[in-house]
């Protein structure tokens, strides 16, 4: 192999494919057919089919890929070190920025340290003991000197478990019929928990295209995606309206891919007005 790049000759990267080798070649021996007549163009031609020879074989394509490579790292091997001479002062940078975190770090224990010895001096972080240390035990013979209230049953049978407390209160505090009256209540009150809620029965309205064919979207307006068009004389039913009733949604098209679409009011006849319809808000 000579000293001749091959890639350099042709203008392309030394990692480029046959097909772009190929390319180039072809194009540039083009140009030189378009522009003869000057007495270097058989030379430059001879280099061209030369460099196209060379990088035919792909043995000789490797190895001049290969060698431009490598002449393309001590390149760069030689910019790296003119670029750390260029900047020498970057790793004092780094310690000076690590030596500041520590720093800083340091700092912030020895505060959070600080606080601390300042609360547990000043008896905010001190024990139960240290509050009271003797004076718990006058407490506990307070607390066991109480006298507990004695509580009368009146043998009125607990509504249930959930208001044992407050069924309780009314045996010791409350009149029969005070608890009986409670006792009313809560019944009323857990049949009308079990008792069916009833379902809001959907409104739909039945609807044509009153045009030759109108746009189903995605949603009520002009700016969402079109599903498809619907021709005059599909009907279809419409159970959705939006805040100004003028765009419906539809279901039981002609075409199920239209469902759950919108179309314009304007577009449409329906059975009534569409007022009544539910409105739908999208996400």
């Amino acid at each position: 192999m000579n000293n001749r790049d091959p890639y350099d000759i042709l203008g392309i990267s030394s990692d480029s494919e046959m097909s772009v080798i190929k390319a180039a070649f072809i194009k540039l021996v083009e140009a030189l057919e378009t522009n003869s007549g000057n007495t270097g163009d058989n030379i430059l031609r001879s280099e061209l089919e030369w460099a196209y020879s060379e990088l035919s074989d792909p043995n000789k394509r490797n190895e001049y890929r290969n060698k431009k490579g490598s002449i393309d790292n001590s390149v760069r091997d030689i910019s790296e070190i003119v670029s750390d001479i260029e900047h020498p002062t970057i790793e004092v940078e780094n310690k000076n920025e690590l030596w500041s975190v520590l720093l800083s770090t340091g700092i912030f224990l020895l505060m959070i340290g600080t606080i601390g010895y300042g609360l547990y001096f000043v008896g905010a972080a001190r024990s139960d003991k240290e509050y009271f240390g003797d004076g718990g035990k006058e407490i506990q013979s307070i607390g066991s000197s109480i006298t507990p209230v004695s509580v009368i049953p009146t043998g009125i049978p607990e509504i249930s478990v959930m208001h044992t407390a407050t069924v309780e209160s009314l045996k010791v505090t409350a009149t029969h019929e005070a608890l009986v009256v409670y006792s009313e209540g809560l019944t009323a009150t857990n049949y009308a928990k079990m008792m069916p809620s009833a379902t809001p029965t959907s409104v739909l309205v039945q609807a044509c295209p009153n045009a030759v064919s109108v746009n189903i979207r995605t949603g009520p307006s002009t700016a969402y995606t079109i599903l498809g068009q619907l021709l005059q004389g599909d009907c279809f039913v419409v159970y959705g309206r939006n805040e100004e009733s003028s765009w419906f949604a539809i279901t039981e098209a002609p075409r199920p891919s239209m469902n759950d679409g919108w179309v314009s009011g304007e577009l449409i006849d329906m059975d009534s007005s569409g007022n009544e319809l539910e409105v739908i808000y999208l996400d």
